[in-house]
């Protein structure tokens, strides 16, 4: 029985299976979109250095590789290109290629955190002008990592 939304016993109807499956339909897709509204995300740069250095993170997390004349829209593409390949490592199960609707709302908040978050620092002209310059014949490139971590909502 479907309560209709009053207390009178006499307008409580007997509901067929379509209808059932509709309103459970219905209600699926109200979650699903209110759990994909609510995953916002920071795009953090954790460190910058060569693959051998890097000491892993468990967030889920992606590497480009940069030198000293790296500008910002090469940096931002890069980091986008990245995601798009879900090139993402660390163990955060919304990566994954069997996560669905929920993974697409991950990987679209990921492009939303670089736009917003990836910056240059105050008075610089390339995020990694003060890299070594390296020869063309080193064998190992400079790599950036960034992290992506949950922004928790504020509280009401």
């Amino acid at each position: 029985m479907i309560d209709t939304g009053s207390y009178d016993a006499r307008k409580t109807v007997k509901a067929s299976d379509e209808d059932k499956e509709r309103v459970f339909s219905n209600f699926k897709k109200r979650l699903k979109a209110e759990a994909m509204t609510r995953i916002k995300l920071n795009c953090i740069h954790a460190d910058t250095c060569l693959p051998d250095y890097w000491r892993g993170h468990h967030a889920a997390h992606i590497q480009v590789p940069v030198t000293r004349d790296t500008t910002m829209t090469e940096l931002r593409r890069a980091l986008h290109d990245e995601l798009k390949q879900g090139a993402v490592m660390g163990s955060d199960e919304r990566t994954r290629d069997d996560s669905g609707e929920v993974g697409d709302a991950w990987y679209k908040a990921a492009h939303a955190a670089i736009n917003r978050d990836v910056k240059l620092v105050k008075g610089a002209k390339r995020p990694f002008g003060d890299l070594e310059e390296f020869s063309e014949d080193a064998e190992d490139s400079v790599y950036a990592f960034f992290v992506f971590t949950d922004i928790e909502p504020e509280a009401p």
